[in-house]
């Protein structure tokens, strides 16, 4: 009794066995064979893409074959059309899926073996892109391609690849992907790479992530680059005033970041061995960042910026280190400087607010200390500002035609708010550069000059109401 219902329990199993295999090779025969017929779903593809996620894509080709570990589809010449969700044109020349069929019999969702984008053409137009950014909740093809690539990808590489940004001066800046990977192990995603901008090794960005979690609105993690001699004028042109013309820029930095619930929430950036090359008035000028470190980090919903021992130079002249700290939250702003010396300021001053009404402070010579400025505006942008400076000199740009007065070795206090400032400048046992304004050079054993701005007035008005020469 026993052994028949043994022969007939093992008869029963090898059947479902013999069964199992002949349905497996025939679903296998049946993938293989449809395959070649691959291409044929190319449109089907295009609209489902366009139905469920609004991304209009153009694919020149679909090729397949069958491999020991499953199937492999390629993709050729797959685009992506611009729109105003994602203003940027993509062209890949190549894309490769490589699909671990036996995996994904026995763990019943879709495991790959590996992906790879081979080739791809990106166009930026940096104006509009960053005029256009992603709400944080993010729309579905975002959310879809994050799930993709974080949750059902093994690992995926991106190599031989190239961005062009277009800036609104009419430059262009490319960028070279040589090549980018990404491992997907359970919770943890690691990913490496190199950038070369312009085609040139040395000007590059290295960069290197370590990240966990599965939807892109819970990853955290670290990620890490660095830039060598990474020439930035394009982007800096976008900032600077257009009566600068740049010349040159190299940038040298290390930077590690903390990102949190898939946004970055804290930054250290190491900067050194940096400088910008610039022409004012076919006057050149350059400014060095011997070494400064940088901190931004959130709290609270507002962004806080701190940089110390910010050690600037010239060609001529190396400056005393100074610190800045920045608060910006939804409401307002607020930057304070401390311990800067005045050429420093004004060589910004020059490169941001060159303007011709202010050439005689951008084109003189400016000197002295500022222990202390503070700016506060808010998001109707009135300002407020508090200053402080100590052995001022000041010799403006000589121009003909135009009366001429100099300042040397005078402290100055200012306060500005609400279109109302204060001004107070003194000095002890100095003089008054004239140059030949005066027949005599003015001197003075004390100076202390006060002075009254009011903008609200009809008819804005300049009071002195205390001058002691």
């Amino acid at each position: 009794m026993i052994d028949r219902f043994f022969l007939r329990t093992v008869k029963v199993c090898w059947i479902t066995l013999a069964s199992g295999i002949l349905l497996l090779a025939v679903l296998v025969t049946a993938i293989k064979y449809s395959l070649q017929f691959a291409d044929d779903y190319k449109s089907d593809i295009e609209s489902y893409v366009f139905d469920n996620f609004g991304a209009k894509i153009s694919i020149g080709e679909i090729g397949a074959a069958w491999q020991t570990s499953g199937p492999v589809v390629t993709l050729h010449n797959l685009s992506l059309e611009a729109s105003p969700q994602a203003p940027l044109d993509i062209s890949i020349a190549e894309t490769q899926l490589k699909v671990n069929f036996w995996q994904s019999l026995l763990q019943q969702r879709f495991v790959s073996e590996s992906f790879v984008l081979d080739g791809i053409e990106s166009k930026i137009n940096s104006e509009v892109f960053y005029q256009v950014r992603p709400n944080s909740d993010g729309s579905q093809l975002l959310d879809s391609l994050s799930h993709l690539f974080l949750s059902q990808l093994h690992a995926f590489k991106l190599i031989n690849s190239d961005i062009q940004v277009m800036h609104k001066n009419g430059k262009t800046q490319n960028y070279h992907l040589e090549s980018l990977t990404w491992i997907n192990s359970s919770n943890r995603h690691q990913a490496s790479g190199n950038l070369y901008v312009d085609g040139f090794s040395n000007n590059s960005i290295s960069f290197i992530a370590d990240l966990y979690g599965n939807r892109r609105e819970n990853i955290f993690g670290q990620v890490y680059f660095e830039a060598s001699q990474m020439d930035v004028s394009p982007w800096l042109m976008q900032l600077i005033d257009e009566h600068v013309e740049l010349s040159s820029t190299q940038a040298n930095f290390k930077a590690w970041g903390e990102i949190k619930n898939g946004l970055v929430n804290d930054i250290l950036l190491d900067v050194y061995d940096s400088g910008l090359n610039w022409s004012l008035a076919d006057r050149s000028k350059y400014l060095g960042i011997k070494s400064t470190r940088v901190h931004w980090w959130k709290s609270d919903g507002a962004w806080i910026t701190f940089a110390n021992d910010i050690k600037l130079h010239t060609e001529q002249q190396e400056f005393d280190d100074f610190h800045l700290a920045l608060f910006a939250d939804a409401e307002h702003t607020s930057l304070d400087i401390g311990n800067a010396d005045i050429a420093t300021v004004s060589q910004l001053f020059s490169l941001f607010s060159a303007t011709k009404e202010l050439e005689f402070i951008t084109q003189g010579q400016l000197s002295g200390q500022v222990d202390n400025l503070q700016l506060y505006w808010d998001k109707e942008q009135e300002l407020a500002t508090k200053l402080k400076m100590t052995d001022v000199n000041l010799l403006p740009h000589l121009a003909q035609e135009q009366a001429y007065l100099g300042l040397k070795d005078v402290g100055l206090e200012a306060y500005f708010h609400d279109q109302k400032a204060w001004l107070e400048i003194t000095g002890e046992k100095g003089e008054l550069v004239t140059r030949d304004t005066f027949s005599q050079t003015i001197k003075y054993d004390e100076l202390k000059l006060t002075g009254y701005f009011d903008g609200q007035a009809q008819i804005p008005s300049i009071t002195f109401p205390n001058f002691i020469l």
